[in-house]
């Protein structure tokens, strides 16, 4: 069985412009963030075989895991299990290798020291990954696939009505992997999505991979569920799967189709 996605969105910061963004990153302090809010609203959640409810968890309940499991092989023995908040007792992707959708927030001790481990992680390495899913967007509004809750949202501001997923915008994270890069961390990313966002905010064509195709790209169309990669684009895959010595993985439960 595969176990539930762990999602550290219970604090966010002010956004900031591109000029300041980097700096921001490498001066973290705990002390600029603030507790934010859940819109709390019980929904049924339809797919092909159920209808279940995703719904706020009132009483504390904690993922239960061991440490490697919540936390990576980095973790520190202190560090706590994430506290679950969002309780829906289906699979996230059925019909696939998947996990329940439940939703979790690290403790925000514990956040704050993977912000400083995975800071360490970063500025030891020579050849970074990025390696994205559809997690990364659905701030600017385009919806993913597995999240059952949607009405959780990051507390600054709901989730953007489009009248075209064309029209979304990069959101924090895709200006923050472009920093990254822009300051000579990130050497690549394997981009799950379609949307175009991390060249909207920046990032160069030429070190992403966008693997399951591309909207904005006729040389590259979408890949159905049934379809097979592109060949070129694969091999790429597989050169960096033996390049990087450190693969940051964002916006994905890794729990889908192989």
């Amino acid at each position: 069985m595969g176990f539930p996605r762990v999602i550290t969105r219970s604090f966010t910061t002010h956004t900031h412009t591109m000029q300041n963004l980097f700096s921001e990153l490498k001066s973290f302090s705990v002390n600029k963030l603030h507790p934010t809010k859940t819109v709390v609203r019980t929904l049924g959640v339809p797919d092909e075989t159920t209808t279940a409810e995703a719904r706020v968890v009132e009483n504390v309940k904690y993922l239960s895991a061991t440490r490697a499991e919540m936390h990576g092989s980095a973790h520190k023995s202190h560090w706590g299990p994430p506290r679950m908040i969002v309780e829906c007792d289906v699979e996230a992707r059925p019909g696939y290798s998947s996990c329940k959708a439940h939703e979790f927030h690290d403790q925000p001790d514990v956040l704050e020291e993977k912000i400083q481990t995975l800071a360490d992680l970063i500025k030891k390495s020579q050849r970074m990954l990025v390696y994205t899913g559809a997690g990364i967007s659905t701030a600017s509004g385009i919806h993913d696939y597995a999240t059952r809750f949607t009405d959780a949202h990051n507390g600054e501001q709901p989730q953007q009505r489009l009248l075209s997923p064309m029209d979304a915008q990069p959101t924090i994270a895709h200006r923050c992997v472009t920093a990254l890069y822009s300051a000579g961390f990130v050497k690549h990313w394997v981009q799950q999505n379609h949307d175009g966002l991390p060249q909207k905010a920046g990032f160069p064509q030429s070190c992403l991979n966008e693997i399951h195709g591309a909207w904005y790209d006729p040389s590259n169309p979408v890949v159905k569920m049934s379809g097979n990669l592109r060949s070129d684009l694969f091999e790429w895959l597989l050169e960096w799967e033996v390049q990087t010595d450190l693969c940051l993985t964002m916006g994905t439960s890794l729990s889908g189709m192989n």
